[in-house]
């Protein structure tokens, strides 16, 4: 399980527009350009920094209740504790904060980290079919817990 965690503590985006120097697109690619610049000192040598695809940090806050509801369906289904992680890399889940979300983000998946978009990427069919069954046991307890809210502010 892959959660976006925000925490003053390690310093990691809180908001769109706020960035930590380990987290920052525009930091980054001014960091790459400085080395080409530096490299383009040299004779012969011509390099051009040309950016493709830049994805916004996704954030959510580690205290976020549905985190901890995840985490209860996920080790319902399959009788482990799912570790909290910060996950390094992009996701199409940074379309959402594009502008002012207000829903928690979270990756889940099945299979090895390790082994996800890699050659020979596989996972195991157990793995695959746990998986499924924690994607609707969060969405049990999720529609639950709203229902529950509903009829507490009645």
């Amino acid at each position: 399980m892959t959660i976006f965690i925000d925490t003053d503590s390690q310093n990691l985006p809180d908001a769109i527009g706020k960035c930590s120097i380990y987290y920052c697109n525009w930091r980054t690619q001014k960091r790459l350009q400085d080395i080409i610049d530096g490299l383009n000192k040299e004779p012969k040598i011509q390099l051009k920094l040309k950016v493709v695809a830049s994805f916004m940090p996704v954030v959510t806050n580690k205290q976020d209740r549905f985190i901890a509801l995840a985490q209860t369906a996920i080790k319902k289904v399959s009788g482990r504790q799912p570790d909290v992680v910060i996950s390094h890399g992009a996701t199409d889940a940074s379309r959402y904060v594009l502008d002012n979300h207000n829903f928690p983000i979270i990756e889940y998946g099945p299979g090895i980290e390790k082994l996800s978009h890699q050659i020979d990427e596989r996972i195991a069919l157990d793995d695959y079919l746990t998986a499924q069954q924690a994607y609707v046991e969060i969405a049990k307890q999720y529609l639950n817990n709203t229902k529950d809210d509903e009829q507490a502010s009645s």
